[in-house]
């Protein structure tokens, strides 16, 4: 909570205020401002509260209603009473204080707070001020009160001190000493209603409080004396003793009043034992809460004037509730002050009798204090500005050693899989066109007396040509391995047709994308290399697919050095008159203006092995798509024949089998096919995809960030995680505070993606939530450990 103190020093209204001191403190009580103005003499603003003030008691006075009254029903008023002079001063009071306080000096002031502070901060402004007159002023109607939504203003003497509470160890009940004055002032007065009061405290869960009706002086100081208590309650008369106002306890005609000094040396004690609040749901309580204030107790709720029965009922009641449901003392009293207006047409400003008395040194009060969650709303032990640095380096400097080693990669490709799941949805790349060979094309084929070997027969595959040349396909690029010579038929559609690339494999050493002792697939006799691609695909753990391979080491019996997907990329740009890819003299691959990054061991959220990099690869940037796709047994049965005019030319066709026992590989792709994966004919597809989307749209390849610039992120944000615990106290808002940063950041790691880019996710998060615990663990231990809290910064009483 924000806290604003006023310090009116020397002055009276009479006389004007030369040095008002303004100070705003940030909810760690830290100094956030500290200015001085002036505000000039105003006698008719004080003349006017006696107006009001005289007009106020005479409607109470004409009805029989000294103190705290119970309305039955509108009494006609005295000649006194004018209840049209009563509304003017009612609405000129408010008017003329805020006339006064625009003050050039001390609106530049206010102009300046509202600069710091939020309409939905909630803020304490606190009134320090010797002057009688001016605490009697109702500063609810403050236009700066009015706009922030939860302020409220307390008074203070001039002079306070920390209380010298001890610590009290966490308990389930709040204890509550609630004393029931008696109902009477005298034999003539209308009785009032305590028993309403003492329901209301009755109906608090978690509360052991202890009633005292209309006891002795000695029965209230004893219990003082032999308990700890959390809140003093009063409910009754309350009257003027030399002078001085007092509680009226019981009947005894010597021994039924009771002041604060006839009982400090208790209230001393019980402010020493703990005690919090005070509430005096008494009239004109002011005089016993300024008393009071005296003693240091943190807080004391009173009224300012006459208060009648219903509405003393009403402010309790919502006052406990709001209190009790988790608002802190000035924003429950502000809620349960504005519920009292609907008891002005007959309790003519009702809302302006509560009031708090604020002990400046100490923070306001929640429930939770009460129950010992929070160390006696005093502030935590502060934290050094070094611990929150100090433990993001060290757990930045573990970060990154545990990163090296390639403990965190598997959960950094889980993460990449889901950001690359979450990204909208693309178009479909309408260069291609998949025929698909499943188990139903096979049994086709064998019905129509072919002899599908590899799942292709060459009979069915010369009808295929047969079938799409007419319309000019851009390239056929066939996905399935036939290392035996073609049968004499099929051989010049495929062997002479410069638009044909055939694949092969160069199976390469386990661990590493150099040739190997495994036996390699060959390619198709009599195909020259230059229509040729490997098929071989980069595998990560659980053999997932976000690799790809442009370029590797040819073999004798798969004489290519490029894949399937740069070799058809090549072909389709060079027969579109597009840019020739290009390798540049430290070896890069360049296709136009745009440079194929080849991946480092360490690359993005990678830890690999030497071996496992090798070769010219590439992250493979899925489209969120699905490629166009027809059946064979369709095409070659006929009954496509109608759309193959809109579906073969300018297209690239590729042919692959798609069967769930075949060719499949899991991808970071979301939209899955056969059993949770990919076909290796779909995978080809999005590599020739990216390769020309890049080069023509200019869709992103995914790039990374030096390893530098990512020790810098995870370190940024582990900073951001321990500074965010060590600026707030409250552990509900240091969690909230931490939700909230790491919702920025995924959602920094998404919108980076969309462009290509791949930072670190899982080690900032780890970073952010790690050092946030550690300094969350370190001020709680340090809190547990301290003696005695100390007192706000920066405050001289």
């Amino acid at each position: 909570m924000y806290q604003v103190i006023l310090s009116f020093g020397k002055g009276t209204l009479a006389e004007g205020f030369a040095n008002v001191n303004v100070q705003l403190f940030d909810p760690q009580q830290q100094p956030m401002m500290r200015d001085s103005c002036s505000l000039p003499a105003a006698p008719e603003l004080m003349a006017l509260y006696q107006l009001w003030q005289s007009q106020y008691q005479a409607h109470y006075q004409n009805l029989g209603w000294s103190t705290r009254i119970d309305i039955h029903e509108p009494t006609a008023v005295s000649s006194r009473f004018s209840r049209r002079e009563f509304d003017l001063h009612c609405t000129q009071l408010p008017v003329l204080l805020n006339r006064w306080l625009r003050h050039e000096s001390f609106v530049a002031i206010e102009q300046t707070l509202r600069t710091y502070l939020s309409f939905h901060h909630q803020i304490q402004l606190i009134l320090e001020t010797d002057d009688q007159d001016l605490k009697l002023l109702p500063w609810h109607s403050w236009q700066f009160v009015i706009d922030y939504a939860q302020a409220d203003v307390a008074l203070s003497l001039p002079r306070s001190r920390p209380p010298l509470q001890h610590f009290a160890p966490r308990k389930k009940s709040v204890k509550i000493l609630a004393v029931l004055g008696s109902p009477v002032l005298g034999v003539h007065d209308r009785k009032i209603d305590v028993a309403t009061d003492r329901a209301f405290i009755e109906q608090l869960a978690h509360v052991d409080a202890t009633f005292l009706v209309e006891p002795s002086r000695a029965e209230l100081t004893q219990s003082l004396w032999e308990q700890r208590w959390d809140i003093l309650f009063f409910a009754g008369h309350s009257t003027r003793v030399d002078g001085q106002t007092a509680l009226l306890l019981n009947h005894d005609p010597e021994q039924n009043s009771l002041t604060i000094n006839e009982f400090h040396h208790a209230l001393n004690h019980a402010v020493e034992q703990g005690l919090q609040l005070a509430i005096f749901n008494s009239c004109d309580s002011l005089g016993l809460a300024w008393t009071l204030a005296e003693l240091n107790i943190p807080q004391t709720i009173a009224f300012r004037d006459a208060v009648p029965d219903p509405v003393a009922h009403a402010f309790l009641k919502h006052f406990l509730a709001a209190f009790a449901a988790g608002m802190p003392t000035p924003q429950a009293v502000r809620t349960a002050r504005e519920q009292l207006q609907e008891f002005e047409q007959h309790c003519p400003c009702a809302s302006w009798l509560p009031i708090i008395c604020q002990n400046p040194t100490v923070l306001p009060l929640t429930w939770l204090d009460l129950q010992g969650h929070s160390s006696d709303l005093q502030l935590p032990p502060r934290v050094p500005a070094w611990i929150p640095v100090v433990a993001s380096l060290l757990v930045t400097g573990g970060l990154i050693l545990v990163r090296t080693l390639g403990v965190l990669q598997d959960l950094e490709l889980e993460a990449f899989d889901q950001l690359m799941q979450w990204r909208p949805a693309e178009a479909s790349d309408a260069r291609f066109l998949v025929v698909a060979i499943d188990e139903a094309d096979f049994q086709y084929q064998r019905q129509q007396g072919m002899r599908p070997e590899g799942h292709l027969a060459d009979r069915a595959l010369k009808q295929l040509l047969d079938k799409i040349q007419p319309y000019e396909p851009t390239i056929v690029g066939l996905d399935l391995y036939h290392d035996v010579e073609f049968e004499p038929e099929l051989k010049p559609l495929v062997l002479n047709n410069s638009r044909f690339i055939a694949v092969c494999e160069i199976a390469q050493t386990e661990g590493s994308f150099t040739p190997g002792p495994n036996p390699s697939i060959p390619s198709p006799p009599g195909i020259p290399s230059e229509r040729l691609g490997f098929t071989d695909l980069p595998e990560d753990p659980r053999k997932m697919i976000r690799r790809q391979l442009l370029y590797m080491d040819p073999v004798r019996v798969c004489d290519t050095d490029q894949s399937l997907s740069l070799r058809i990329a090549r072909q389709y740009l060079t027969l579109s008159g597009g840019p020739i890819p290009r390798l540049t003299s430290n070896q890069v691959l360049h296709i136009g203006n745009v440079e194929f990054e080849p991946l480092s061991p360490d690359a993005g959220g990678y830890q690999l092995p030497a071996g496992e990099a090798e070769g010219y690869q590439v992250m493979l940037n899925y489209r969120r798509a699905q490629f166009p796709m027809v059946n064979l047994r369709d095409l070659l049965g006929g009954g496509l024949d109608a759309q193959l005019s809109s579906l073969i030319p300018g297209r690239i066709i590729l042919i692959g089998v798609v069967k769930p026992d075949l060719d499949t590989h899991p991808t970071a792709f979301g939209t899955r096919q056969v059993n949770g994966e990919q076909p290796g004919v779909v995978i080809q597809a999005h590599m020739i995809s990216q390769i020309l989307s890049a080069v023509e749209q200019g869709r992103p390849l995914i790039w990374w960030w030096p390893q530098g610039v990512e020790y810098l992120w995870i370190g940024t944000w582990s900073l951001l995680g321990s500074l965010l615990v060590w600026r707030w106290s409250s552990t509900v808002v240091r969690i909230a505070s931490l939700t909230v940063a790491v919702g920025v950041l995924i959602g920094s790691c998404m919108g980076v993606l969309l462009i290509g880019g791949w930072i670190p996710l899982v080690p900032a998060m780890m970073g952010l939530l790690i050092s946030g615990g550690v300094v969350m663990v370190y001020t709680n231990v340090k809190v547990t450990h301290v003696g005695q809290p100390p007192t706000l910064g920066g405050r001289d009483a």
